[in-house]
Parts: C-alpha cells; structure tokens; sequence
C-alpha cells in the first residue's frame, strides 16, 4: 500500500522537560538565638522515585539558597515515598542575625525548590547589676543597667529580691518582683527603690529585662540593710 501521506507543515512536538517533584516551604518556628526548626512539604513525587528531601539557608537576604550558591548551607533531611511534611532542627546559627531558608526535593531528574522564607533569631538582651544605693535600715535603691536592648527588643525592665544569699527569681517563694519605673525601654541604667525591709539583714537582687521571648536576668548582687 501506498504510505500515508504527511502534512508538510506538521512539526514533531515539543519535548517536554522530565518530572520533579513538587515541594513547598513552610514557616519557621521554634526560633531562638542559636537555633530554629524548619518546616516544609513535599507535595508530589512522580511516579516510581524516592526523592530526597532537606533544606538550603544562607545567612541575609536577597539570595536565593540553593546548591551551590555561595555561602549556602544545604542539609538533607530524609528520603520520602509519598508526600509528607518533614522538618529538621537547624543549630549553629548567628543570634540577631536575618536568614533565608528554602525546603528542596532531588529526584532523579534534578532539583525542586519551594518558595524562599526569611526569618530572624532572637538576640537576647544583656543586663547587668550594679552596687545597691541609698542602703538604709528599711530601705534600698537597687541599681542596674540595660547594655544591649535585645531582637525583639527588651519591653520592661525591673529587680527581683530575696532575703538572704540566694537566686532571686519571678515565682520563687520568698522572690519579690518589681518593675523599674517609666515607658520606653532603652540601654543605659535603672534602678528601683524598695522599702518595707528588714534592719540587719542580707539580701540577693538580681535585674531583669523582658521580651518577647521571654524573661533575662542579670548577674545576682547582695547587700545588707543597717
């Protein structure tokens, strides 16, 4: 028989590029100064693969993290059989410091990435004790000085106060707790004065910045009431 005959201006259809998978990243959480979990997705996996799943950071913004990118960390994570959240518990990072993080997928016909997320660890505010002032038989000013303000920034500042040599801290029995007076948080020196106290006796005090984060206490001072 005759062959079919061809259109001339038919064409051979595209090639179409290999399968990958399909991988999202989700938010950061767990932050802290040193360390934060990341969290992703893998959403589809092509047929009969096993793709590896992990995560690319780079310290700042503005790059993407990928393989090979300069200054790019990239950790695996595990191999998945079917799509599954994963995440992994990134230590060693830089306190106060901005990040970007993308989850991947490596199949057998290259690499996916999800969307890139930029996050910041916490800095953690510094506080420190300086020696109790205006010592009377009922009374003190206790003193003390913010020198870094924090990432979230410190919001209140105060002492807590214990008889006897001691860790003065919030919820301790025998603790008391106040807060330095004034509005806006900002590094340099507090005090705060307190009364009600015993003649002749020792007493530990500690100050305190809080955060978002939670509560920082500096170095424990004593002194002794006349």
């Amino acid at each position: 028989t005759d062959p079919e005959p061809t259109d001339p201006g038919a064409t051979d259809p595209e090639p179409t590029d290999p399968p990958l998978p399909s991988v999202a990243t989700l938010p950061v959480t767990n932050i802290g100064e040193s360390q934060a979990q990341f969290n992703g997705t893998l959403t589809m996996i092509p047929p009969g693969e096993e793709p590896t799943v992990g995560f690319c950071f780079v310290a700042g913004t503005g790059v993407e993290p990928r393989l090979g990118t300069p200054g790019a960390v990239c950790e695996p994570v595990q191999q998945l059989l079917a799509p599954s959240p994963f995440d992994r518990l990134q230590t060693d990072l830089m306190p106060g410091t901005e990040y970007t993080v993308a989850a991947y997928a490596q199949g057998a016909n290259g690499i996916a990435y999800g969307e890139s997320i930029v996050f910041r660890t916490v800095l953690l505010p510094v506080v420190t004790s300086s020696p109790a002032g205006s010592v009377t038989a009922t009374s003190a000013r206790l003193r003390g000085n913010l020198v870094v303000l924090g990432e979230p920034p410190a919001t209140r500042l105060g002492y807590c106060l214990v008889a006897g040599v001691d860790t003065p801290r919030d919820g301790q029995p025998g603790t008391f707790c106040r807060n330095a007076p004034g509005g806006t948080v900002s590094t340099g020196p507090f005090e705060v004065d307190v009364v009600e106290l015993l003649p002749g006796t020792t007493y530990s005090f500690a100050p305190f910045a809080d955060t978002d984060a939670g509560r920082v206490y500096g170095e424990t001072a004593s002194f002794q009431t006349q």
